[in-house]
């Protein structure tokens, strides 16, 4: 019985030990999920910025296919025109050799 307070002692000791070491584990988890909330916060930043960078991509090529159709339409246009003029020209020509 005479030893039971020493016995206590180191069982405590020991828990003190234990708890410190708890600690020291339980800063370093902290230290680790900031360093992750910050890597996470940059890549969602970048994610932004790329998003951002994609849309004015997407409205670029849109605004390039809007003007690729209509000058399609404007050289359809101007085809039917020319091939008009032509007919026109050689149906003069022809009532002009008739003469």
């Amino acid at each position: 019985m005479a030893d039971f307070p020493g016995q206590v002692l180191a069982a405590l000791e020991r828990l003190d030990s234990k708890i410190d070491a708890i600690r020291e584990s339980l800063a370093q988890q902290r230290v680790g999920l900031a360093t992750l909330e910050t890597w996470r916060q940059s890549v969602q930043e970048q994610h932004d910025r790329f998003r951002e960078h994609a849309d004015g991509f997407e409205k670029r090529l849109r605004n390039q296919e809007e003007y690729m159709t209509r000058q399609k339409v404007y050289a359809g246009i101007a085809a039917v025109i020319c091939s008009a003029l032509v007919s026109s020209g050689v149906g003069f020509l022809f009532h002009v050799a008739k003469r």
